[in-house]
């Protein structure tokens, strides 16, 4: 009889991994089952462990798994989730010493970095300025009334005007008027943030002080009065081989790119190429992809496990990193498999959020929805293929002198 019941439990146990798991139902699973409270409800009572603004950080990885579970089904409990959200973090803002920005001082005390911390917005506020394009470029739900209480106004149009108006000059105009180093940053996952925001206030706004940044910062490179004048996202890459495509995360190094932050400058690629910007194309989406799946995720264990740098020079295991970060951690790669079949089926055959974060849980299945779903999202309601490029200010810089970046790569491994 026991064995017949190892049987039965064995063969139950290969048929439910054989289904097709719907990642919507999954983060949906998720979200009800964790309290929802604890998801966005610790900041509206006061820091968590005292961490004062970089709470706003940590909640980037609960708008980015909402933001995409709202795209996919057009539920607008996803969206009021997040807009909420968006009100505890203003709300906890003070006014600056500028006395004209409210930002968030402080780490563990106000006054450590009391002119606050460009990282840890830019990181949330990036989401944020995804929601508002996607409600911009969504007119009949701008009509709509939100019917929430203590909200701008009546309607979502007044949450948008509200919210985009509050961005621009207490996160964009406060931080750039700081420094422009606050926005050219020191490494590429870190000015994916800014370039993110440009990119979403541009199309928004058509401010040219937004599509000059973001041209900057991809192509034309950074100012001269910036720390690394020159720089620029298309000198970055190059391929390990003929499939896979990888890229430094420094401006100055030749550092490859850690696959911990790498996740957020591959969204950066994708949000760019969906929205007709910068100098990404579908064969590239498709190399980044190939990138994941043949040289990060070197095994099919639950959870996935990956390689420390992304073009799997070596293990995490040999960094001294849990294999299991960079595994969890894929959810910018995930999208990528909207473009490769193959990637696509190798993770619903093995995919199972299970981490103890459950920020980074939220982000992934809504990145593994979004790329399941990709071609019928629901929003923005102009969804379509994605558009034609946006021409930046000098057409004329090639994508990525990739060939001396792949002799340089090939000098620097002996």
């Amino acid at each position: 009889m026991k064995k017949l019941l190892l049987v039965f439990a064995f063969c139950f146990a290969g048929l439910v991994n054989a289904q097709t798991p719907d990642y919507t139902e999954l983060f949906e699973e998720r979200w009800v089952s964790y309290d929802s409270v604890t998801a966005y409800g610790d900041a509206s009572q006061g820091p968590v462990n005292n961490r004062f603004s970089q709470d706003i950080y940590y909640w980037g990885w609960y708008v980015k798994g909402l933001y995409k579970m709202w795209v996919v089904t057009g539920e607008e409990r996803w969206l009021n989730n997040i807009l909420e959200m968006a009100h505890i973090m203003m709300n906890k803002s003070v006014l600056m010493s500028t006395g004209e920005h409210y930002n968030w001082p402080g780490y563990r005390s106000p006054n450590d970095y009391p002119d606050g911390v460009p990282l840890w917005v830019s990181y949330s506020w990036r989401e944020i300025t995804n929601v508002l394009r996607v409600m911009y470029e969504s007119p009949v739900l701008r009509s709509t009334a939100h019917g929430q209480s203590g909200w701008a106004g009546t309607t979502y149009q007044d949450e948008y005007n509200y919210i985009l108006a509050w961005t621009e000059n207490n996160v964009w105009d406060y931080f750039y008027s700081q420094s422009i180093n606050n926005i050219y940053r020191v490494f590429t996952h870190m000015t994916s943030h800014w370039a993110l925001i440009a990119m979403n206030l541009h199309i928004m706004t058509d401010k040219t002080i937004y599509k000059t940044v973001y041209d900057n910062i991809v192509t034309d490179g950074f100012p001269s009065n910036s720390k690394y004048p020159g720089a620029r996202f298309s000198d970055q890459f190059f391929f390990v081989d003929s499939e896979n495509q990888s890229w430094y995360w420094d401006w100055d190094q030749n550092t490859v790119q850690d696959t911990d932050h790498s996740s957020d400058v591959v969204e950066f690629y994708v949000e760019s190429y969906e929205n007709g910007y910068g100098i990404w194309d579908k064969s590239d989406l498709v190399s980044f992809s190939n990138t994941y799946n043949n040289l990060q995720w070197f095994n099919n264990n639950i959870p996935i496990e990956g390689r420390f740098m992304i073009d799997g020079s070596y293990s995490s295991k040999e960094s001294g990193v849990d294999p299991k970060v960079a595994g969890y951690k894929s959810y910018g790669w995930y999208m990528t498999a909207a473009h490769n079949p193959e990637l696509m089926s190798r993770l619903e055959s093995v995919v199972t959020v299970n981490n103890s974060w459950f920020s980074i849980r939220t982000t992934m299945l809504g990145s593994l929805a979004w790329a399941q779903n990709y071609g019928s999202h629901v929003y923005p309601e102009s969804n379509g293929t994605a558009p034609d490029p946006v021409e930046p200010t000098n057409p004329n810089v090639p994508k990525g002198d990739k060939i001396r970046r792949e002799i340089e790569y090939i000098l620097l491994s002996y």
